[in-house]
């Protein structure tokens, strides 16, 4: 479940969350990278362009593969309102052993519930990708 300010959203970074359960370790549907605009946001978001030649990765907020329960789920991880900016070797590495490890935590505890969401600095707002949306 993704929350957001809708009305001024160029303005606003929206967060993710989601419970997380044993169920996670059911996967029946297969990862494809089909990052896309969400259908239901009419305002206006980040687009594939904003990420082209950034630098960053279009992180997910809420993991595809905690999504793997469901071809939906999994699918609809891939919306941009999904998708915030992320440095490469953050997401490839210690995020994704971060995300194994609440994989793990969630399979233990039976449920867990995730927020998560970007960090927002001065320098963040210099660069190309965040410009567009997120400050005039």
């Amino acid at each position: 479940m993704l929350f957001f300010t809708q009305r001024n959203m160029s303005n606003h970074c929206g967060c993710a969350t989601n419970s997380l359960k044993v169920e996670v370790l059911n996967k029946v549907a297969i990862r494809k990278d089909n990052f896309r605009l969400d259908p239901v946001i009419k305002t206006g978001s980040a687009t594939l362009a904003d990420y082209r030649g950034s630098g960053y990765d279009r992180g997910h907020l809420a993991p595809a593969a905690d999504m793997a329960w469901s071809k939906q789920a999994m699918s609809e991880s891939f919306f941009l309102t999904n998708i915030s900016p992320q440095v490469p070797a953050l997401n490839r590495g210690m995020w994704r052993i971060l995300e194994e490890q609440i994989r793990k935590w969630a399979v233990k505890e039976q449920e867990l519930y995730i927020m998560t969401g970007p960090i927002m600095t001065f320098e963040t707002r210099r660069s190309k990708a965040m410009k567009r949306q997120w400050w005039p």
